[in-house]
């Protein structure tokens, strides 16, 4: 019996089949693992876009995800910023397109829905700033965590942990921003006047780039998103994005980076947070906390005009809600010198708790017309805690004001959030009302700033002309003085086309005045009258003179 060199296997045909898938399985693997090999020497990108959830588990660590940052696994406060980490590897060896000089762009959301998102970019450092300022909670970078440990060596959190924080750092300057926004609570606002305070208090702006060989480079911004057109001043309702790109120059272009660390935060727009970012604000009603759903978006990364399908977002449910607030003064009529105050009520949501913090109160006035009061430049009258109540409503009053003109005083109030309920949250975002509705007071019977001493009228020699003069002890709110003349029954009529000016304009002492009426006629009575004009553009009249 002859034997043959190897023995003989028989298959049915069930076991045929099963071989054939397992021979193409491992066929894609062995091409699957030779390409990635291959890829990493001579064209293959790493990349990772992530952001920073800051509550999971514990509150102040962040944690690198890919998904969506949502009230589960996170705490934004308007005015805070959230982080966003870029990372790449190999970008000099791409195959496609070989260059050294490297543009990466990315698309952050301005408005959604004619309220703000993302208002600016700000630095790590910034970022930690905010969440200790407005967050009331220290924020943990965690800088390197949570790359992939997987893969050919060196993996990407190698990679990072060789840049980070020994490797090649530039902080680049974040562009100033002239653009005029539409969306805010008095007519058009100045995103640069917002930016000034900002860093005021924050310092200036930057983002952090780390590369495992030297750099220079430059971010710049345009109201567009990085695909479309810029638009106009005034024209950013409905959605609309930020266009930023950052391009990065090797020192040495025989030896350019392979590693790439972009550091960046998106500033979360506030309405009003006068204790941490007075001024940055755009008003109660056209900031993030008004946004539903997962507008906030950070997204479409290209390198060097590739890539782009990435989207990192920010629910809403992230943010706390905002109560509604409510005030009335305690009077809507008041004789001088009464005192009066305003009164506010804030109510949350049911299942959260009162709000709790502090009211500011500010007063405007006064003005001759019901004016609304404006919580950016207006003066803060009294700082009040809230006093908790039942059905999730808080309470709070102004100390007395005494008023010291006639007119009308307004009030507008701010709420503060606290934020050590529970430690280091609280689930209400900060609020403003500025409507005029049960908030001015109207100020009757208060004596002239001016101390008028004497007012006469009399006919000079030339009987076509009357002289009129009046004589003045203090002028401490004066600017000026009109004449009035009225013949028998007819209606009054300005004289001096142009105010006379007051001699001691804010001064104690007073003066000696007299105008000339040089279009009287003979033989018909006149009477006249002298209009006092302080300050606030109010006015205090004197007696009525007869001339015949």
């Amino acid at each position: 019996m002859s034997h043959l060199p190897f023995p003989i296997v028989r298959f049915d045909p069930s076991t045929a089949q099963r071989v054939i898938r397992l021979s193409a399985v491992l066929i894609v693997v062995v091409f699957i693992g030779f390409a990635f090999t291959k890829s990493v020497n001579a064209g293959y990108v790493r990349s990772s876009f992530l952001q920073c959830s800051n509550q999971n588990n514990t509150l102040g660590q962040c944690k690198w995800i890919g998904s969506n940052v949502q009230d589960q696994n996170s705490v934004y406060i308007e005015g805070m910023a959230l982080a966003q980490r870029i990372y790449y590897d190999g970008i000099t060896n791409r195959a496609t397109s070989p260059q050294t000089t490297h543009v990466i762009s990315w698309n952050t959301q301005w408005t959604k829905g004619s309220k703000h998102a993302y208002d600016w970019l700000v630095s790590y450092a910034q970022a930690q700033a905010l969440s200790t300022a407005v967050g009331g909670f220290s924020l943990t970078m965690n800088y390197c965590a949570d790359l992939s440990t997987a893969g050919q060596a060196p993996t990407e959190t190698d990679n990072c942990n060789a840049v980070y924080p020994n490797g090649n750092r530039i902080s680049v300057a974040v562009p100033d921003d002239s653009f005029i926004s539409g969306q805010c609570d008095v007519g058009l606002c100045n995103t640069q006047d917002r930016i000034n305070a900002f860093e005021a208090l924050f310092g200036n702006r930057t983002i952090d780039v780390y590369t495992n060989q030297p750099v220079t480079g430059t971010l710049t911004q345009e109201h567009k998103s990085c695909a479309g057109s810029t638009y106009a001043n005034g024209a950013d309702s409905g959605d609309k994005d930020q266009c930023w790109t950052l391009t990065l120059v090797p020192t040495n272009t025989a030896n350019p980076p392979t590693i790439v660390v972009i550091q960046a935060a998106g500033h979360i727009s506030a309405g009003w947070d006068p204790a941490n970012q007075d001024g940055v604000g755009w008003g109660g009603q056209f900031s993030a906390g008004n946004i539903s759903g997962s507008p906030y978006h950070f997204k479409d990364i290209k390198l060097d005009g590739e890539g782009g399908s990435q989207d990192n977002q920010l629910n809403a449910t992230a943010i706390p809600v905002r109560p509604t607030l409510s005030t009335a003064v305690s009077a809507a009529t008041v004789s001088y010198p009464t005192q009066f105050r305003d009164r506010a009520t804030i109510t949350g949501i049911s299942g959260l708790g009162a709000p709790q913090g502090q009211i500011y109160f500010y007063i405007c006035g006064p003005t001759q017309t019901i004016t609304p009061c404006n919580t950016n430049t207006a003066t803060v009258q009294s700082i009040v805690n809230l006093t908790t109540g039942a059905n999730n409503t808080s309470t709070a009053q102004s100390t007395l004001y005494t008023p010291t003109q006639n007119g009308y005083y307004c009030f507008a109030i701010g709420y503060l959030r606290t934020k050590t309920n529970p430690p280091g949250y609280n689930h209400y975002s900060n609020q403003t009302q500025t409507l005029t509705t049960n908030e001015c007071v109207q100020v009757t019977g208060a004596p002239t700033s001016a101390e008028l001493l004497s007012f006469n009228a009399k006919r000079l020699k030339d009987p076509t002309k009357v002289q009129t003069t009046w004589v003045t002890g203090t002028e401490l709110n004066v600017v000026g003085f009109k004449v009035w003349r009225k013949v028998n029954s007819g209606e009054w009529k300005l004289l001096t086309q142009s105010p006379v000016a007051a001699l001691y304009v804010g001064q104690v002492n007073g003066g000696k005045y007299k105008f000339v009426d040089d279009t009287a006629k003979l033989n018909k009575s006149y009477r006249y009258k002298l209009e006092i004009v302080n300050a606030n553009n109010q006015s205090q009249w004197s007696d009525v003179i007869a001339v015949r």
